[in-house]
């Protein structure tokens, strides 16, 4: 028979069949390959927010820690240490405390709490305080809070300005210098010669998130800004040589 629509005998569908499903078979095809396409563009909008979003729930469960443990909840305070001992070192003397009668502890005060002998303050190294009188130790150091409490906040201050113009890179000159400040502190804090303080930590680990900020994000943005620029019609399916409307 002719071109009926009619399977012939054998079975097999017939020519008008074969066009109706490679018809819906590239439809679908184009219709997941638009989604994918909208996808990407959302996220080269939105992608800071999500990143400020993540950079958000890191430092909330580090001061999780002591506040579950305030509550009785020793388990799950217990837990975020351990997740966090991948990230930081956990010196008491040199971390943030809740709930207790002061927001720092000194080293001797962390020897006799401890039981520690000798001078070497790496003895206390992933040993969170958790004391009713001197506090509940928050899960990350010092440091390691100003620096992602400022990645979070330059993060969030970019997410809405890109909205209105582009930002460039800070220049690696200006990160270097802005990154001197943390080194020398650092540095010479570990190679024992003088102890540093919780103000130094504090504005060194900021200023160093915040330059840190500035030269990755803007970067990256500009990297999926280019990506999601390139023309999609090959992607979706469209003759590209078809004039646009």
């Amino acid at each position: 028979m002719g071109d009926t629509g009619v399977p012939d005998g054998g079975g097999r569908p017939s020519a008008a069949e074969a066009d109706c499903a490679s018809a819906h078979g590239a439809a679908g095809h184009a219709a997941l390959a638009k989604a994918a396409v909208d996808a990407i563009a959302w996220l080269a909008h939105h992608w800071l927010i999500l990143v400020a979003a993540s950079i958000g729930l890191y430092l909330g469960l580090a001061f999780a820690a002591p506040l579950l443990d305030m509550a009785g909840m020793e388990r799950g305070s217990s837990a975020v240490y351990f997740v966090f001992r991948f990230a930081c070192h956990q010196l008491p003397q040199r971390s943030w405390l809740l709930g207790g009668r002061s927001a720092t502890v000194d080293w001797p005060t962390v020897q006799d709490h401890l039981g520690l002998d000798g001078g070497n303050e790496w003895q206390a190294f992933h040993r969170p305080v958790r004391d009713p009188l001197l506090g509940y130790q928050v899960a990350l150091c010092q440091r390691d809070v100003a620096i992602f409490g400022g990645l979070f906040l330059v993060t969030l201050a970019l997410a809405v300005v890109r909205r209105r113009r582009r930002v460039r890179s800070l220049p690696l000159r200006l990160y270097a210098l802005a990154a001197l400040p943390l080194a020398v502190d650092g540095l010479s804090q570990m190679a024992g010669l003088r102890e540093s303080t919780p103000l130094l930590r504090t504005v060194t680990g900021a200023l160093f998130g915040a330059a840190t900020g500035l030269l990755v994000l803007p970067l990256a943005d500009e990297g999926l800004e280019t990506a999601t620029a390139t023309p999609s019609e090959g992607l979706t399916g469209a003759d590209e040589s078809t004039p646009r409307p």
